[in-house]
């Protein structure tokens, strides 16, 4: 058996081919480490929140690190907060595991100064700030301090942090494969106990704390659903009111949760199995 990247694994030119034309015996495995990191890209795309969520942190990558003005006010900002400077924000990658860790990473450690960093430039301190850039730095600063955008922030650094650690062991070059076996199912069991009304109230208190340093919303959208005019004595603008933390925690915590569990059952034993 051997690996082989999924760029040199084509079956008709790739690694494949050619290592079978030495050995028509040996068997294709893809590398344990990338099916891993595909398993956790396939399970963010599950929900609109989610897919929204990356969605902003690749935007305010772009906007922040496309101005060196822009940088400068984010480091000041830093400096304010934490008396130092924190590494810059980064940049996300479908092909590399530890992209999305370390973009979540450095949100969350400087969450507050990047807030206050919108603010400015949303105030137009900035000397020359073009009215495209006021307004995306307005509609950055509107998203990135819902609750719901924070509560993924806190939801996805624990997530990362947990599967990263498996990662790392799987591309390490003295991997044991009883130990790698024990940590994928170590890693199956932690991602389904996520499922847990105490897991979910965990982070929400953890987004709560991030919230208020910021200066952000502590409580979910309350959104108003407009009702259609079913019988003669109702009034068209007749409305309700929904729970939106259930409506929050439902569709998109355990959406989330329960794609990751149902990846971990499918395709993470199969890793182990692999690798036994």
């Amino acid at each position: 058996a051997y690996d082989g990247a999924s760029v040199l694994s084509g079956n008709l030119t790739g690694l494949q081919t050619r290592v079978k034309e030495i050995s028509p015996e040996a068997m294709f495995v893809h590398c344990c480490a990338h099916n891993l990191n595909l398993c956790l890209i396939d399970s963010a795309d599950c929900c609109v929140n989610s897919k929204l969520f990356f969605g902003t942190l690749e935007t305010l990558y772009t906007f922040v690190t496309s101005s060196l003005p822009r940088l400068k006010v984010l480091g000041a900002e830093q400096q304010n907060e934490l008396q130092k400077t924190i590494l810059t924000l980064k940049r996300l990658s479908d092909t590399r595991g530890a992209s999305r860790k370390r973009a979540v990473e450095s949100v969350v450690s400087s969450f507050p100064a990047i807030c206050k960093a919108l603010r400015r430039i949303a105030r137009g301190d900035l000397i020359n700030c073009t009215g495209a850039a006021l307004a995306e730095a307005k509609g950055l600063l509107a998203t990135v301090t819902t609750f719901e955008f924070i509560f993924l922030l806190c939801f996805w650094n624990k997530v990362l942090n947990l599967v990263f650690r498996l990662s790392n062991y799987l591309q390490g070059s003295k991997i044991d494969l009883i130990t790698a076996t024990h940590l994928i199912n170590a890693c199956c069991l932690e991602l389904s106990e996520l499922r847990d009304e105490q897991e979910f109230s965990s982070i929400e208190r953890d987004a709560k704390q991030l919230a208020q340093k910021a200066g952000a919303e502590t409580k979910y959208t309350c959104k108003r659903i407009r009702r259609v005019k079913r019988f003669y004595d109702e009034r068209v603008a007749d409305e309700s009111l929904t729970d939106m933390r259930e409506k929050f925690k439902v569709e998109t915590f355990f959406c989330l949760v329960d794609t990751f569990s149902s990846k971990s059952v499918t395709d993470l034993p199969i890793l182990g199995s692999i690798l036994a």
